[in-house]
């Protein structure tokens, strides 16, 4: 329920408005509790429905106002140049405890230490439906009303937020979170504490006695076998850049510019060319791979923002169980479209293990991208000169395949999926 674009209504409606809303709905029930409107969770029946009908079925809360919450007029004045004072005092680390609880929005973040997050709304000659921007006031009062200029406030001033914490879409509600009941609750954290956010398992089925599933949570990818080749993961593998800029101008980042290099590569296959990242922000698909700044790169983990899926969660999550459809993930807040929100990790296996263990390839991704293209080219029936093994330099000057080097590429498979089958 946090997609992009989503405008949702108050948390808990009046009763005029609720009745309304129970005769436009053709008698769905509905009862009222201490908490607030409480709905039978229903996933199947959700599918059918419209937008506003699954908004009203979910129950929103409003965070209480921020006591550093500047109000609106008591502060414009500002002066031309901003340095470390301009943060009051308020400024802080956006994993602190009081900011990972499940109440708590990453884009609220800021409100709590002295922003202003202002919605305005206009509605232009011809147009039915009004629109709206969104722009903040620094602690001293300064407007700031695009990303850029969120990321020369914060290098200025020296301040502990970053970028990921700032939002400019309009749909995107701050103060508001899922409201869960606590006997819903199973579980406080599935993660046992190996997440900066912790992540509750939520039933609300009621009378739903099937017991959890079992498995272990890992915050990382682990080889299943010792014999798993995972040297790919380890620094000396891994290329780096020398930015000092946060990696701000991804023409002078090595890093970015792997991945567009690699994206002007596969534009064919693609169709387009990307950089990336946009400000830690995922705005399109990119077929051909990220390449992440790392430990080898000069640039700070905490505010480059080139360095997305390797840094802590910051999106509060819910496992939760479903009428007919099993168990699931959700995100309790509204999130912007391209936010990161978790990876999906798991054992990495070879293709000799997984070919014996004989299951379904449903949950499988490659992890080898040029093989994979490689597999899709073959599959997919283009057969050129470079796949046979022939190289040249013009029509006239062609040499015949190396059989002898791909009868060894082929009987070093043979034997490693032997040796697998001994196991």
């Amino acid at each position: 329920h946090a997609a992009s674009g989503t405008s949702f209504e108050p948390a808990i409606p009046n009763e005029s408005k609720l009745q309304g809303r129970k005769s436009k709905q053709g008698g769905q029930t509905a009862r009222k509790c201490g908490t607030g409107l409480q709905v039978e969770p229903a996933v199947q029946e959700e599918n059918k429905m419209k937008k506003k009908e699954i908004d009203f079925r979910i129950e929103f809360h409003k965070v209480e106002k921020s006591e550093h919450i500047v109000e609106k007029g008591g502060n414009d004045n500002y002066h031309a140049v901003c340095s470390h004072d301009c943060l009051k005092g308020l400024d802080a680390d956006p994993f602190e405890a009081r900011f990972m609880n499940l109440e708590t929005s990453p884009f609220y973040v800021p409100i709590l230490c002295g922003w202003r997050r202002i919605k305005q709304e206009s509605t232009f000659a011809g147009s039915r439906n009004p629109t709206g921007t969104v722009y903040y006031r620094a602690p001293c009062g300064r407007p700031l009303h695009m990303m850029s200029d969120i990321v020369d406030y914060l290098e200025v001033t020296r301040s502990e937020l970053t970028v990921d914490l700032f939002t400019f879409c309009y749909e995107v509600d701050e103060t508001r979170y899922v409201v869960t009941e606590k006997w819903s609750v199973v579980k406080d954290d599935l993660t046992n504490g190996s997440e900066a956010r912790p992540i509750p398992i939520i039933n609300a089925i009621i009378n739903d006695k099937e017991p959890l599933p079992t498995f272990i949570y890992r915050p990382r990818r682990y080889p299943l076998r010792a014999e798993v080749d995972m040297t790919t993961t380890n620094k000396e593998f891994c290329s780096g850049c020398d930015c000092t800029d946060d990696c701000r101008d991804w023409t002078k980042c090595a890093c970015q510019r792997l991945t567009h290099r690699e994206s002007v590569r596969g534009k064919e296959a693609y169709k387009h060319v990307t950089k990336g990242y946009s400000n830690r922000l995922l705005e399109e698909k990119v077929g051909t791979g990220i390449y992440e700044c790392n430990e080898n790169c000069g640039c700070s983990r905490k505010r480059c923002i080139n360095r997305v899926v390797q840094n802590e969660l910051k999106v509060p999550m819910q496992m939760m169980k479903t009428h007919g459809m099993g168990w699931g993930v959700r995100t309790i807040i509204d999130i912007p479209k391209g936010t990161f929100i978790s990876c999906y990790h798991g054992a990495v296996l070879s293709d000799a293990i997984a070919e014996i263990n004989e299951e379904g390839d449903e949950y499988y991704a490659d992890l080898d991208f040029y093989n994979l293209v490689e597999q899709e080219k073959m599959n997919s029936g283009i057969d050129t000169m470079l796949d046979q093994g022939v190289f040249f330099d013009d029509v006239g000057t062609r040499s015949p395949p190396n059989e002898e080097k791909m009868k060894e590429k082929e009987e070093r498979k043979e034997e490693e999926r032997r040796k697998e089958e001994e196991r």
